[in-house]
This record gives structure tokens, C-alpha cells and sequence, in this order.
């Protein structure tokens, strides 16, 4: 099981077991010169478990996983790097580390009051569900009103045509009745104008006829 416990350093910070770990020894080895200084302050340390702090001879190919290694995390003595496991549990090497920073060093090293996590309320989901079926709803009655528009639309569209046929038709029989008015008219016109020229022509011989009849006739009279 997971261990979250944290641990302020001289009444700041907050550090797992790893990092308050890698403080403490950040922290005394300011205190001293030697490396031979440092491994005797914290003896105890190294006679429960050697490897705690190593240089870079004896780093193992799996360093990255088991010490840290970055150049801010390590250790210096007389131009040497040396490099701290971050393998710290709740072990007997934990807590003299601690033991020795509070004795030899006073450093002030408390465990923080454990963070309660609170489970995730399962009324979210629910909420979230609830907030996808209004969604659902929403979009099913935007889909109806659309509907409905369209239908509306369409009812519209097919009236107006229903009128314009309506329209055309009628325009079409008034155009059929002009249309025979006007060639009534035009007959109409022709026929009185061949009368007309009928009752000309008539005139016309009838005058002809009255000539003849007052110049030919006596004129064959007198032989």
C-alpha cells in the first residue's frame, strides 16, 4: 500500500521520505569538509546499510532508478560527486537518519499532519448523466421545432404555388379572351372595310353608267 506521509525541515517545505532524506544530508554536508567527516556523523547510518551514499565508482547501470543523480540532488566533498539512494522506507536507516538530524545537527524534522483523500462523489457521473439527457431533450425538441419549421416552410411554399397556378390559369383565360375580342375586332374591321369598298366600286359604275347614259345615248340619237 501507497505511504504518503510528509515532513517539513526546519518549519517549511513539505517532503516525502526520499526527499527529506536527501535534505537532511544536503544540509549537513555544509557542516563539513571530508566525506570521512560526514560518514562519521552519520555512522549508525552506514553500519545498517552501506550503499546510502555512494560516489560514481560504484553507481550501478540502474542508477536513474535508485539514486538521485541529478546535478542539484548530489553531494560534494573535496571535488567529488557522491549520490544518495532514494530507496527510504519506514526502516530502521529512516529513522536514525532523523534521529541524527535532530541530535547532531538540530535540525527540526516534524511529520505533517496525513492529508485525508476524499473519494470522488459518485454524484458527479450522475450529474454529468443528467446533464447529457437534458442535452438529449434539448436537441430532441430543437429537432421537433426544426421539424416543424420546415414543415411549416413547405406548407408555405406549396400554397404559394397552389396561388400562382391558381393566378396563371386565370391569366391564361384572360389572355384567350383578349386574344379573340382582338381577332373579332380585326374581322370585324375587314368586313366593313370590304363593304366599304364594295359600295365604292358600286358607286363608282353607277356613276360611270349615269355618264354613259347622258353622253353615249343621245350621242347614238342624233345617227
Amino acid at each position: 500500500m501507497a505511504e504518503y506521509t510528509k515532513y517539513s525541515f526546519n518549519g517549511t517545505g513539505e517532503y516525502n521520505k526520499r526527499r527529506i532524506v536527501l535534505k537532511v544530508f544536503q544540509e549537513a554536508a555544509k557542516t563539513v569538509n571530508t566525506f570521512a567527516e560526514f560518514r562519521e556523523k552519520f555512522n549508525d547510518v552506514f553500519a545498517i546499510r552501506g550503499n546510502v551514499i555512494v560516489d560514481e565508482s560504484k553507481l550501478p547501470q540502474d542508477a536513474g532508478n535508485r539514486y538521485f543523480i541529478a546535478q542539484e540532488e548530489q553531494l560534494f566533498f573535496e571535488g567529488q560527486a557522491y549520490f544518495v539512494s532514494t530507496q527510504w522506507g519506514k526502516t530502521d536507516e529512516f529513522f536514525k537518519v532523523l534521529e541524527i538530524a535532530k541530535t547532531a545537527f538540530q535540525f527540526e524534522i516534524i511529520e505533517l499532519p496525513a492529508v485525508e483523500k476524499k473519494a470522488p462523489k459518485r454524484t458527479t457521473r450522475k450529474k454529468a448523466t443528467t446533464t447529457r439527457g437534458k442535452r438529449k431533450s434539448a436537441d430532441v425538441v430543437a429537432a421537433s421545432t426544426d421539424a416543424e419549421t420546415t414543415e411549416k416552410q413547405t406548407e408555405q411554399v406549396q400554397t404559394q404555388e397552389a396561388v400562382s397556378g391558381e393566378q396563371t390559369d386565370d391569366d391564361k383565360k384572360l389572355n384567350f379572351v383578349c386574344h379573340n375580342q382582338n381577332h373579332l375586332l380585326k374581322v370585324m374591321k375587314k368586313t366593313v372595310y370590304t363593304a366599304l369598298a364594295a359600295l365604292f366600286v358600286l358607286l363608282c359604275v353607277e356613276i360611270v353608267l349615269l355618264i354613259a347614259a347622258k353622253v353615249i345615248v343621245p350621242t347614238i340619237a342624233m345617227f
